[in-house]
Parts: structure tokens; sequence; C-alpha cells
């Protein structure tokens, strides 16, 4: 063994603006232990200072480091991010060949519950306040997004044809139960009966809840999204959701699944609660592209484009419905390899208009752009645009 030798195993960075943390695992393969070292970034190309920690490592250990850095707006990100260890404090690194790595990128995670729960379930108003309770918190607020499947015992007049299909999370053997919740669909529980691994779960508290939260937020994501939409004026909304991702993280297909929610839907016959007059459904699940998602097409940046038209029912209260969009695998042998990687969601509040509500008066400054796909624009663009005015008027404008 080198008598000396810190060197780094894996390391991947997150951006939010202009800034980024670069993570970092290391570990001492030599016989002495080490009392701190120097590390210095390239940041898409640009060498940044040095930088002195104090870490102890011991002989045969491995520690964490988190490095802070900074870029230029248009650096070129193509260019990634490189870490090397290039001091050892009092001491020459006797393998000097694994003290630098290219950085994998990652994202924020965001996460997705689904609950199962029906009118049937005499235990669901219990368990759904626990829910609520925990995502009204400040350090879940736009974090973690949740959906509503109503099967899982017995059925209500919000179930949808087909949402039975989502049962197979149950793993075992068929007995479902509710309230049940998943959590990006991550296979922590074992299935009653058959003994398999299960993402379904039946929490007793508000505070296992949020532990498992936390749990998942803790997770670096290998990719990221964003939604953007257009409601047509005709009950139907345009739907794009953009994404890359750092690396290859599932030797399955990934997919993108998209979800219309609806908050705020009266009960009409809900077990377990004394005030059926002011029982309210929460997050209900009212349509979706597809069961299990489609196939992402990446193209060679690791980035996709992805569009889908959903119809809206005019009975749903728009002012009360969601576009919960996500990430994930799909193994039709085995739920628990059917993983959600990332979320993202927006409020129908924030949906780019159809032009059946222009208002051909106004005078208000324009304020956003868009395109026909209902994806918004820096700037207007030539062609045809759809803007929104500062008084929620919308036209379409020719730009020459």
């Amino acid at each position: 063994m080198p008598q000396y030798d810190l060197g780094v195993l894996s390391a991947t960075y997150k951006l939010t603006g202009n800034e980024g943390t670069l993570k970092a695992e290391l570990r001492n393969g030599a016989l002495n232990d080490i009392e701190g070292f120097e590390v210095q970034l390239n940041v898409f190309g640009e060498e940044q200072a040095p930088v002195q920690l104090d870490n102890f490592v011991m002989s045969g250990d491995n520690t964490t480091i988190n490095v802070p850095f900074t870029f230029a707006e248009d650096a070129d990100r193509s260019k990634g991010v490189m870490v090397t260890i290039t001091k050892l404090n009092g001491a020459t690194d006797d393998a000097p060949q694994n003290n630098s790595i290219a950085a994998t990128q990652c994202y924020l995670h965001r996460v997705l519950a689904e609950e199962f729960s029906t009118e049937a379930c005499v235990n669901c108003p219990r368990v759904s306040e626990y829910m609520y309770s925990v995502m009204d918190r400040p350090e879940f607020k736009g974090q973690v997004f949740a959906v509503v499947h109503h099967v899982g015992y017995n059925t209500d007049f919000l179930t949808r044809p087909g949402d039975d299909a989502y049962t197979w999370f149950y793993n075992n053997n068929g007995n479902t139960f509710a309230p049940a919740i998943m959590f990006d669909r991550y296979a922590y529980f074992t299935g009653e009966d058959s003994g398999k691994p299960s993402p379904c779960m039946n929490p007793g508290s508000a505070e296992q809840i949020a532990t498992l939260f936390r749990t998942r937020l803790e997770q670096d994501a290998a990719a990221d999204l964003s939604v953007k939409a257009y409601d047509t004026g005709d009950n139907k909304v345009n739907i794009t959701v953009t994404g890359e991702r750092g690396r290859v993280f599932s030797p399955l297909p990934t997919r993108i699944t998209v979800y219309i929610t609806e908050d705020s839907i009266k009960a009409r016959n809900q077990k377990g609660t004394d005030d059926l007059a002011h029982y309210y459904h929460q997050h209900t699940l009212r349509v979706a592209n597809s069961t299990w998602g489609d196939v992402i097409d990446w193209d060679a940046d690791n980035h996709f484009t992805y569009n889908t038209t959903l119809d809206v029912n005019p009975s749903w209260n728009r002012s009360q419905m969601h576009i919960v969009a996500f990430i994930n695998c799909y193994n039709e042998n085995d739920p628990s390899q059917c993983t959600i990687e990332n979320a993202a969601s927006i409020d129908f509040a924030d949906v780019a208009t159809g032009i059946s509500q222009v208002n051909t008066t106004s005078k208000a400054d324009a304020k956003e752009y868009y395109d026909l796909s209902g994806r918004r624009l820096s700037a207007p663009a030539k062609g045809i645009n759809i803007v929104r005015y500062t008084d929620g008027s919308v036209r379409k404008v020719l730009v020459k």
C-alpha cells in the first residue's frame, strides 16, 4: 500500500442560476491518515481558485466534500465540471492518477406522493389529513406534489376507467387496501402477502410521512423537467414537457407521464368523517396521457421535448386544477423497478389561455409570449405569437 493516497471515487454537481455546488466522495487508500487537503475545480472550462479543506481522513476511510462555485451566465456548460485533488497537507500523494474525475450533473429532487383512497374507506380521511398537513409545511412547499387514485378499497364516483391498473403496485397477490401511499413509487416496503418489494404503505402518522418525504428529497435526481401548457379554449389543453439528464440512470426505457388533477371536489358519501357536508377530495386524478407514461426520446445532448393534448371536462373547476408531470421507469414484471426520477407541476392559473378569452378592447401592455404549441418565449418570435397582456387578455399576434 502507498504511504499517502487520497483519490476521488465519484462527483456530482447541481446548478442554481449561475451558482453551483460540487459534491464528491474521496477515499484514503493508503497506510497513513490524511489531515487536510486542497482541491481545485474546473467549471465549464475555467479554472477556479484552489480550496483548502480540513477534513481528517483515516486510513481506509471515505469522506464527502461539498464545494460551492460560481460561473458566468454565458459559460459553455457542455465543457462540464472537473474536480482535482491538488495537494495533501504535509505529504506527497503516491498515486496521483486517481486525483481527478469529471463530475456528473444532478438536479434538485422533487417528490411525487400517490395516495390510494376511496369513499368506502373509513380510515382515509385521517390519513389524508396527515398527508396534506405535512404538505403545507414550508419545508415541503414546491418540493412535494400529490395525486390521489380512487381505487384500492372498492371504488367511488371519482374512479376513472383503468385506475385498477395501478393496484398492481401493491404486489401482494391481489390484496389491496386503503389508505395507502407511494413515495416516488420507491419500494421501501414489502407486500403483506407476497413478501416481495412494494412501494405501497399505510402511514401511521404525519411524522412518518414527513420522514419519507425528507428521505426522498435528500436523493439527487439524475434528470430534471419543466412543464408549460396552453389551454386551447375548446376543452383541451396542449402540454409541453422539456427535460434533461446528467447521465443514463436506468437500463429500462425512461418514460414521461402527465396527469391533470383537481382539488376541492365535494364528497358524496365519504366514510370515516363526522362532517360530510364540508369534506372535499384533493389532488384527484382526472386524466392521464397514458397509464405508464410514454417512452422519452432523448436527443444526443440528453435533452427531450414531449408534447401531448389532454381533454378537459367543462364541469371540472379550472381554478382548482394542476398539471403534474414526472419521469419514471416501468418494468411490467416488477413493481419495484418503476421508480420516479423527478417530477414537476404547474397550476392551471399559470397555463396560457385560449383565444376564446380575447379582449379586443384591451389597451394593456404585453406580458408573456407563447408559440402555437404553448411554449413560453423569452421575446416575440417571427410568425404567429400568442400574447398574454397585463389585464389577463390573450391575442394571436403576427410578428413579421
